[in-house]
């Protein structure tokens, strides 16, 4: 993260602290276009003892599942039709993305290996300050690609 991001504006912090509930807790979203920290996280009700979970995206999560389907023989399975070039796939065959060339796209695989990064900075903030567990967090499959700015969008976004 850097110092001269997206930070929360002294008054918006004020007034939460006004409020007496708890502290803020500040996240890092520079890394998305959007910047909107529900494009990564979310929170579920339970009816156990902690009364929640937190949801988060997962591009490890979403390439883990892959490489288990490829493994399974589904690597030709099409996804995201008509969406291939959104993925920085070109030529003839962009309406057809597979599995397999998801896998085999690296300069995908490392947009999402810094997504990840991003990610689980914000993971160890919440475990923190939440005073969660490991248990009490899903990840959710998610890949993100970068725009022209270096910023991250989801391909499949309202994941979370």
């Amino acid at each position: 993260p850097r110092s001269a991001g997206r930070r929360m504006t002294r008054l918006v912090r004020d007034f939460l602290y006004a409020q007496r509930v708890q502290a803020p807790v500040e996240l890092y979203s520079d890394w998305l276009a959007v910047g909107n920290v529900n494009e990564f996280v979310t929170f579920v009700p339970t009816s156990d003892k902690k009364r929640f979970r937190m949801l988060l995206a997962s591009p490890a999560a979403c390439y883990r599942l892959f490489r288990e389907k490829q493994k399974e023989g589904q690597g030709e399975a099409t996804m995201f039709k008509g969406k291939g070039t959104a993925l920085g796939y070109s030529g003839t065959d962009t309406k057809r993305v597979t599995i397999n060339k998801v896998l085999s796209n690296e300069a995908l695989a490392q947009q999402n290996q810094y997504v990840q990064r991003c990610i689980d900075w914000n993971r160890d903030i919440l475990k923190k300050e939440l005073g969660l567990l490991e248990e009490d967090i899903i990840d959710l499959p998610a890949l993100f690609k970068l725009d022209k700015h270096g910023k991250a969008v989801p391909y499949f976004p309202n994941t979370v």
